[in-house]
């Protein structure tokens, strides 16, 4: 956490993970929750070879939907969207317009900031 938050004191960075904006950064500027449906998820997965071989696209969505729950009922450090962070939903939305998305987020909030 300390080497985490560390990096962030001189220079713009860009984190991704569960607890980013809840627990590590609680104060960052730009937060931004960034979903897709668990059939969209494993989907992807299965399309860019990161399912197990073999894996059927309703067994890799049911191993994503699992640990889902599991990421959102630990006890240290859940999984939930921070209050002040902007959801992006991007089960429809090709790479190009999921980074076209992320962009205008944080151009607006440099702008209400600066």
């Amino acid at each position: 956490l300390p080497v985490q938050r560390r990096s962030a004191q001189e220079q713009w960075i860009v984190m991704e993970g569960r607890d980013i904006g809840t627990v590590i950064f609680p104060d960052a500027m730009v937060k931004i929750y960034l979903t897709a449906s668990a059939f969209e998820r494993a989907r992807r997965r299965i399309a860019q070879g990161e399912a197990p071989a073999g894996a059927t696209l309703e067994e890799v969505q049911k191993e994503i939907e699992a640990r889902d729950l599991q990421d959102s009922t630990r006890a240290v450090a859940p999984l939930k969207i921070a209050e002040d962070a902007v959801v992006i939903d991007s089960s429809h939305l090709s790479l190009e317009e999921t980074v076209d998305a992320i962009a205008a987020v944080v151009a607006q909030k440099r702008k209400e900031n600066c």
